[in-house]
């Protein structure tokens, strides 16, 4: 590469400048090639720093279908329609009956869950048996091996 010729995206905007409009990434990409004389090894490294620094110059802008321009020739103003984005925002009532529906929503499954405990028995004996036949098995099945 013979960067004696300049950055890459100095080439292109050269090349944008030259033409008078936009040109596609091939023809840019072809430009710059030839420009800073990029081997064919180069190329797969370069091509990708080249797309990404392209992309984030600020001087340039990418158009519809891959076509690439300077930003100076198009009105770039932003219009946002800002009632659409807060008419998406909860109000504090909708907050409050999303907590009291969530509230009710816990209440009902605490009570779920005690009456499915109830039928349970945790004495510590049973545990103790439980975890002793769980030992027992556990050596039958390695003593099986």
């Amino acid at each position: 590469m013979n960067i004696e010729k300049g950055s890459m995206i100095q080439v292109a905007i050269d090349a944008l400048k030259e033409k008078g409009s936009e040109m596609s990434f091939p023809e840019l990409w072809a430009v710059v090639k030839e420009t800073l004389e990029i081997t064919p090894e180069e190329e797969m490294d370069r091509i990708g720093h080249f797309y990404a620094d392209l992309s984030l110059s600020g001087t340039v802008i990418v158009l519809a279908d891959n076509y690439w321009d300077l930003a100076d020739r198009h009105d770039l103003q932003a219009k946002v329609d800002v009632t659409e984005i807060y008419s998406d925002i909860e109000s504090a009532s909708d907050d409050e009956a999303d907590a009291k529906e969530e509230k009710l929503y816990d209440e009902a499954m605490m009570g779920v869950l005690r009456e499915e405990n109830e039928d349970e028995d945790f004495s510590e004996d049973e545990g103790s048996d439980r975890d002793r036949r769980d030992r027992e098995d556990a050596a039958d099945f390695v003593g099986d091996r």
